[in-house]
């Protein structure tokens, strides 16, 4: 009659508690996950390339969402640039037409519309600010 106490094969070692050792657990995984890659290795590629198209979408440093705040931030800056440039358009073409019907007038736009000046020349804007609906001129 066999004793209970006596191990039956010899590659499973049980420690004094009587529970199989971790490192046998870890050794019988590695085994089994072995011959899952073996049989099952277009699964393990899918998975690996999936792991690193996870990693580049949320957690790169150039991630789906900074992305996406770069470009809320480009068509920003496009819409006013387009809005410069409509602005530039319409001032440039006010401009050729009163430079048509005059040349002197062209000063005098430049200094009453655009507040310019010429070199070494000091200017004074004078504002009545005692109505209660005061706001500061803005230049155009």
């Amino acid at each position: 009659m066999e004793n209970d106490n006596t191990q039956k094969y010899s590659d499973t070692p049980n420690t004094p508690t009587g529970r199989k050792s971790l490192l046998h657990y870890i050794r019988k995984q590695m085994v089994r996950l072995r011959t899952y890659i073996n049989t099952h290795w277009g699964v393990v590629y899918l998975a690996i390339i999936g792991v690193f198209v996870v990693f580049f979408l949320l957690l790169g440093s150039n991630n789906i969402f900074v992305q996406i705040r770069f470009s809320h931030r480009i068509r920003k800056v496009e819409r006013r640039i387009a809005v410069s440039e409509k602005k530039y358009q319409a001032d440039k073409a006010y401009l050729d037409e009163r430079k048509a019907n005059n040349a002197l007038d062209v000063e005098a736009l430049a200094r009453k519309d655009f507040r310019m000046k010429e070199e070494g020349e000091m200017r004074f804007l004078l504002i009545d600010t005692t109505s209660n609906d005061f706001k500061f001129p803005q230049a155009k």
